[in-house]
């Protein structure tokens, strides 16, 4: 019989640390899990709010604004109408006037509304603090004369006379350029030397349809400012609205959105402006999106303002009448995770506590639970080997009472374990011999499946070579194509011809009619390059505004025949542009032509960058037009 020296080996931990060390650590890191989840939860819940919060905020301000905004120009389609019926005629000046001091009385957007003729004939009247009401009329023509007016509308004295021509102005002249209800851009105002920006009407005679005189309304930028300090935005939330240039329009903080200088107000920029958060908020914006202009319509994000954070809205304020501003809406953070942070302070605590309490009562439990353990421990060191069946000391504990009666039937259980393990290995052998055949039917089903992603993948590229926009070949499908073409032209020396196309003004196109509007241009002009061109022609998007067209076995007159064919399909469709420096007032196109002959010592680079040249010149050469650059010269009829 073998016996152990169990006093000969290393000395283990006693029983009761092994409970309480494994126990004390559950708790603790129970505690720390309970303290840490409250506080994430809190803060997501918290963060969550937030950001519902400021996009409502965002979102309420974008609407009133608009509502406040459009009242003026409600004001004057109301006059309008008044005019077109034949209740209101413009030419006396006296009812007008009479006619104005009621309309100024009714709201706060409106405090002063005018009116200018085409002869040069100005009314304006002004309410408010200071009533006022400036005329020219050919009595007193070059100057305007200034009254005072009673609260009843009168005049009663007068207080100035100064030379003025309101075609001259810019309101005026904005009127007089877009022909429809717009804005005017911000400018210096004459009445009072201050910054504003004048929503303005163009009157037409009913039956002639000529210019009969502008109808306008002042607005200031304080007065946007004001109208933004009306917002309950959060404790120490702000919000600005900005020009995409980074001008600022108005704030609701007691900054005003212009500067002081020697030779009058002048524009605040946010770049230069005594606001940290409004100064840090629009370098974000551009940090993210390149530039303001390149906003999305509605962001709301969590940013870094200041070294702290802070939830931060933007949307687009468009109105169809010319505004293209951004309302940028500030929450720090603080505002909102205050409360979280004092809750988790106090759930902390109670949690410190909580885990005091449990070490301690833990300590007693393990001690009472090791005792009679360290007894059973004892009998244990004094079984023979061999004997599995000793006989083991009684307990009260119950547990501790089946650990002794185990130990007498360990030798019967062990015998009874290996005839039960013979069994289960059978039957498990069986079971691997079903699932083997049932693995197969499954790697067969995924074959089948592979082959379906395959055809989906092919799909896929498909896709990846077409221009979302305009759906035409991208940028990629191009540079790829015109490599392949050149490598097979180079074998049969057969010449490979590319225009470059480039939509001109497309900038001052989509300032006049909105990226919604230029989208729909592109899409317009790039059907009409594929309906011009032939059908082994590549059109591709080449990036923005411009498009190149690949043109295999084709010489350079041939090049330049659909060059000239496209620009008359294009001239055709007609598609508006106002602000076109072309004079036709259209979209057109200026294209330039590049033709070589590949082959193995030149890089196809080389006829990119003639094209390139090509619609360089075009553009310098007035625009609207077919330029060719190759090593054989290119007749072209609007150059000569």
């Amino acid at each position: 019989m073998v016996t152990h020296n169990f006093r000969s080996r290393p000395k283990a931990l006693p029983l009761r640390w092994v409970l309480i060390i494994p126990f004390v650590v559950q708790i603790s890191a129970a505690v720390g899990l309970v303290g840490w989840v409250s506080l994430r939860n809190g803060q997501h819940a918290a963060k969550t709010l937030a950001l519902q919060l400021d996009e409502e905020i965002t979102a309420s301000v974008e609407k009133d604004f608009e509502t406040f905004a459009n009242t003026p120009h409600l004001f004057l389609q109301l006059n309008q109408a008044a005019f077109q019926t034949g209740n209101l005629s413009l030419s006396n000046l006296g009812n007008l006037e009479h006619y104005f001091w009621r309309q100024v009385q009714l709201v706060d957007a409106v405090d002063t509304l005018y009116f200018a003729d085409v002869t040069g004939q100005f009314l304006l009247v002004k309410g408010g603090d200071t009533p006022s009401t400036y005329i020219r009329d050919t009595s007193t023509a070059p100057l305007r004369h200034i009254y005072r007016l009673d609260p009843d509308g009168n005049r009663v004295e007068q207080v100035g006379a100064v030379p003025y021509d309101p075609r001259q102005r810019p309101w005026y002249q904005t009127a007089l350029q877009v022909g429809k209800p717009t804005w005017s851009s911000i400018y210096l105002f004459a009445a009072e030397p201050v910054l504003g920006i004048t929503p303005v009407l163009p009157i037409f005679d009913p039956h002639s349809k000529e210019l009969q005189g502008v109808l306008a309304v002042d607005l200031t930028l304080t007065q946007l400012s004001d109208f933004l300090r009306s917002f309950p935005i959060s404790q120490t939330g702000q919000a600005f609205i900005v020009e995409k240039s980074g001008a600022v329009v108005a704030t609701s903080t007691t900054e005003s959105p212009f500067v002081e200088t020697p030779t009058g107000r002048r524009r605040l920029y946010a770049s230069y402006s005594d606001n940290p958060i409004l100064k840090d908020a629009v370098q974000y914006l551009r940090q993210q999106f390149g530039d303001l202009d390149k906003v999305p319509p509605s962001i709301h994000e969590v940013a870094t303002l200041q070294g702290d954070k802070h939830f931060i809205g933007v949307t687009q304020l468009q109105d169809g009448r010319g505004l293209d501003w951004l309302i940028i809406v500030t929450i720090p953070e603080a505002d909102f995770m205050g409360p979280v942070y004092s809750g988790t302070r106090t759930t902390l605590i109670l949690c410190i506590a909580a885990l005091g309490g449990a070490i301690a009562l833990g300590a007693l439990t393990a001690s009472w639970i090791s005792r009679p353990i360290r007894q059973l421990s004892h009998a244990a060191k004094t079984l023979p080997d061999g004997d599995f069946c000793p006989r083991a000391n009684s307990h009260p504990i119950r547990e501790l009472k089946i650990l002794a009666h185990a130990f007498n039937q360990m030798g019967l259980t062990i015998k009874h374990s290996f005839a039960a393990l013979s069994a289960a290995k059978a039957e498990l052998e069986h079971k691997v011999i079903e699932r083997t055949a049932e693995l197969q039917q499954q790697m067969h089903k995924e074959k089948q499946l592979q082959q379906i992603l395959t055809a989906k993948n092919r799909e896929l590229h498909q896709l990846s070579h077409i221009d979302g926009l305009t759906q035409i070949a991208n940028r990629r499908w191009f540079d790829e194509t015109i490599q392949i073409e050149w490598q097979q032209l180079s074998l049969t020396h057969q010449p490979l011809s590319l225009l470059l196309c480039d939509v001109d003004n497309f900038k001052a196109y989509n300032d006049t009619y909105g990226h919604l509007s230029g989208d729909d241009c592109l899409r317009q002009v790039a059907q009409v390059l594929q309906q011009a061109s032939r059908d082994t022609d590549t059109v591709a998007r080449y990036g923005g505004e411009e498009f190149a067209i690949i043109l295999p076995n084709t010489s350079q007159s041939e090049a330049f025949s659909i060059a000239e064919r496209i620009r008359s399909h294009l001239a055709v469709t007609a598609i508006e542009h106002t602000s076109s420096s072309v004079n036709s007032h259209q979209v057109t196109l200026s294209i330039g032509v590049s033709s070589l002959i590949p082959n193995s010592d030149d890089r196809v680079d080389h006829l990119i960058r003639q094209a390139d040249q090509a619609l360089y010149q075009a553009k310098v050469g007035g625009r609207d037009r077919v330029v060719c650059n190759s090593d054989i010269p290119c007749l072209n009829p609007d150059q000569g």
